[in-house]
């Protein structure tokens, strides 16, 4: 039983790792305000000046924007309830802060990622 566990846990993670891997930029955030989980991984796209951020909590996505990027690479992606994720994209990094509910809890923290 203890092997088949771990057997899944293992495919469980290289999952979502290799989705991940596929992004432009992968990188992590950590909550600073807030009951959310405290830190998880990120993945970004970036394209033609319109950006696509995921936070993942725990192999699942918990959070994700879509939006367009000045051409300067500063962001503000703003939801109908007033969470946003904003930042700025760099040659080879990306940063920024967030205010997202996450699993019905309101928290504000940092995001970082690197270029994949």
């Amino acid at each position: 039983m203890r092997v088949f566990l771990l057997t899944m846990a293992v495919c469980l993670l290289s999952a979502c790792d290799s989705g991940l891997q596929t992004s432009d930029y992968i990188g992590g955030f950590v909550t600073t305000t807030g009951g959310c989980q405290q830190t998880g991984d990120l993945g970004l796209n970036y394209q033609d000046n319109k950006i696509d951020i995921s936070f993942y909590c725990f192999l699942k996505e918990c959070s994700t924007m879509k939006g367009d990027v000045s051409k300067e690479g500063f962001f503000h992606l703003e939801s109908p309830e007033g969470y946003f994720i904003q930042g700025k994209i760099k040659a080879k990094e990306a940063s920024g802060n967030w205010f997202l509910n996450i699993r019905g809890k309101n928290c504000y923290g940092q995001w970082v990622g690197l270029e994949n």
